[in-house]
């Protein structure tokens, strides 16, 4: 009767425990992943005819992974105050700027515009080989004392719509942490409560872009947080 009593009570701790894992190893993946973008390949989903190509892009939303492309054609610049932006743009877009033959196609305000340059867009073009043209004109960028931060364009693999990563997260810490506490730390630039939210809009101490991905991976697995995820500018689905 014992033997069978203790056999029982073995039976059932291993199915707990087995429970356990099943719920928890979600999560336990989740916390382990790492932002490591690969070399550029074509995206293996096209939208809207557009020239994309994939890096492993990727952020978390609820737990879930949202995978992004990135345009091999387009680019966002944060000028500065809106009273010389323009003047700054006609710049750097000018035949002999560090843009030539990009063209404004978004304006988001603030000196934050949109930029694409048609002849690396098309069906007959190498989309590798367009972004790393692209490429070559954000390096040429972070190096001009016009420009405060130039990303590149993401792109939702399943939407097909458009997400800017500017150097901004938002994070929503867990009751009883305090953020005066979390936030002292190098990574993070500067804080303030977010709108009409419980959450906090952070400036990314490395930048925008890649760096708030990478940031935003990392903190995934940090138990003093509810969920941080890239501050996007993305387009409405209508």
């Amino acid at each position: 009767m014992s033997s069978a009593r203790s056999s029982s009570v073995r039976l059932g701790r291993a199915l707990l425990l087995a429970l356990l894992v099943s719920i928890l190893a979600p999560t336990l993946a989740l916390a382990q992943q790492t932002y490591n973008p690969q070399p550029p390949a074509p995206a293996p989903t096209v939208h809207r005819g557009q020239t994309n190509v994939t890096l492993v892009d990727y952020y978390h939303v609820g737990g879930e992974r949202i995978e992004l492309y990135r345009r091999a054609d387009q680019l966002v610049v944060q000028l500065p105050p809106q009273a010389t932006a323009p003047a700054a743009l006609a710049e750097l877009i000018a035949p002999a700027g560090p843009l030539a033959g990009f063209g404004e196609i978004r304006d988001f305000g603030n000196g934050l515009k949109m930029l694409a340059n048609p002849a690396l867009s098309g069906n007959n073009v190498n989309p590798q080989n367009s972004y790393a043209t692209l490429g070559a004109a954000l390096a040429r960028l972070e190096r001009d004392p016009r420009v405060r931060f130039s990303v590149p364009v993401f792109v939702n693999a399943r939407l097909g719509s458009y997400a800017v990563a500017t150097d901004e997260l938002l994070v929503r810490l867990k009751p009883g942490v305090r953020p005066e506490d979390f936030f002292a730390d190098a990574r993070f630039a500067r804080y303030e409560q977010a709108p009409a939210s419980d959450a906090y809009l952070v400036r990314v101490a490395a930048g925008a872009g890649e760096p708030v991905l990478a940031l935003a991976a990392a903190l995934q697995g940090d138990a003093r947080l509810l969920w941080a995820e890239p501050n996007f500018y993305q387009e409405r689905q209508r």
